[in-house]
């Protein structure tokens, strides 16, 4: 679970004393929380293969949750999934975040609502059980002008989907219009990063054939990344990084290369000069 949390908003933390805890699958959530609902629910008709689940929290105006990469402060949701025997829970898809700047501080998020799929593969010769149910656990972090920790316990009886499947489809519908595509959709290569390393760490340029309007990295394993110094220019992306260790080599950057507000993949491998 990604977490970066500035020294302000960890001390903002501890004096929470109230953490929202609730368990169910569509309903409003029953507290002061600025997310206001919870929801999980899936379009699938068809169970015995790989089908989506679709977790949807609502939140107050002006408050937001993060990206994977929280950016400079915060934590990304998390999900613990309690599944029937056999059943295999891929990893959370998030659509394309918003840029969020805040006195010097990079955050990437999503205010309004988040909009969440994970696709669950059922055991070979899944044909349903009567009383199967799925379950997930979630952990977030919603900021606006302080931050409030929040958890829900969701459950979705699988037999019950068809109530509940209309719905779902919408979501997931929005989802696809607001989910990553990838640079090969807009004719772009991204070559071979090239890293420098300085008095304070990394300077890693990613060469790419076609200008974009920013980059939203992914989060650098045993690294910090300076959010606010990255730069786009006509020939690349430049990111400004710092290993916790002089000894760690970082060997790919990925990321959203961002082009008219949409999100489009970008992975490569980092040699060094």
């Amino acid at each position: 679970m990604p977490v970066c949390l500035m020294p302000t908003l960890l001390s903002t933390l501890m004096a929470i004393a109230a953490i929202m805890t609730t368990e169910l699958s569509s309903h409003r959530v029953e507290s002061a929380s600025p997310v206001t609902s919870v929801t999980l629910s899936t379009p699938a008709s068809d169970l015995s293969g790989p089908f989506d689940a679709v977790i949807h929290l609502t939140l107050s105006p002006e408050w937001y949750l993060y990206w994977t990469n929280p950016g400079d402060a915060g934590m990304s949701l998390a999900a613990k999934w309690h599944l029937p025997e056999g059943f295999q829970a891929g990893d959370l898809r998030f659509p394309t975040p918003e840029k969020i700047v805040h006195e010097g501080i990079v955050a990437f998020g999503y205010y309004n609502d988040l909009i969440i799929l994970c696709t669950l593969t059922p055991p070979v010769g899944y044909r349903g059980g009567r009383h199967d149910t799925i379950r997930v656990d979630l952990d977030w972090l919603v900021c606006s002008q302080s931050c409030i920790p929040g958890k829900a316990s969701l459950a979705l009886a699988l037999d019950d989907t068809p109530a509940s499947r209309g719905a779902a489809k919408e979501l997931a519908d929005r989802f696809s219009r607001q989910a990553p595509g990838t640079l090969a959709d807009l004719g772009i290569i991204a070559g071979t990063a090239h890293a420098t390393r300085t008095d304070s760490g990394l300077i890693i340029h990613v060469p790419l054939t076609k200008t974009v309007d920013d980059f939203y990295p992914e989060m650098i394993h045993d690294s910090v990344i300076d959010h606010k110094r990255i730069t786009i220019g006509e020939h690349g992306i430049t990111i400004p990084a710092t290993p916790y260790e002089a000894s760690t080599i970082v060997k790919s950057i990925s990321g959203l290369a961002i082009v008219k507000g949409k999100g489009y993949r970008l992975q490569t491998r980092v040699e060094y000069q």
